[in-house]
């Protein structure tokens, strides 16, 4: 294990374990404030089962930082993710960890 994936690993639980639930929450707020294109990708979202799947993704994440080979499951994310399915833009992604960052500080 690197050293930087041992600093997010803990940085990450700090952040979310004395509320799971809330820090998800938070963290779409904060996503969907961002940006109004954003905003309207989400519009017909159910955000607590969305919070519930990117709770499962971020194992993924981890899981990712630590090895750098994308398993099944990121594979997966990234084409669900991709143009044929969400066409979520490049653009997107700084967003959503700017969203992040913020969330965890």
């Amino acid at each position: 294990m690197t050293i930087y994936h041992h600093i997010l690993k803990n940085s990450y639980q700090r952040a979310v374990i004395p509320d799971y639930a809330g820090f998800f929450n938070r963290f779409y707020q904060i996503l969907l404030a961002a940006d109004d294109e954003v905003a309207v990708l989400f519009a017909n979202t159910d955000v607590e089962r969305q919070s519930k799947m990117l709770m499962q993704s971020m194992t993924h994440i981890l899981s990712f930082a630590h090895t750098l080979e994308a398993d099944e499951n990121m594979e997966k994310l990234a084409l669900l993710h991709g143009r044929d399915r969400l066409n979520i833009s490049k653009e997107f992604y700084s967003i959503w960890l700017d969203s992040l960052i913020k969330t965890v500080s």
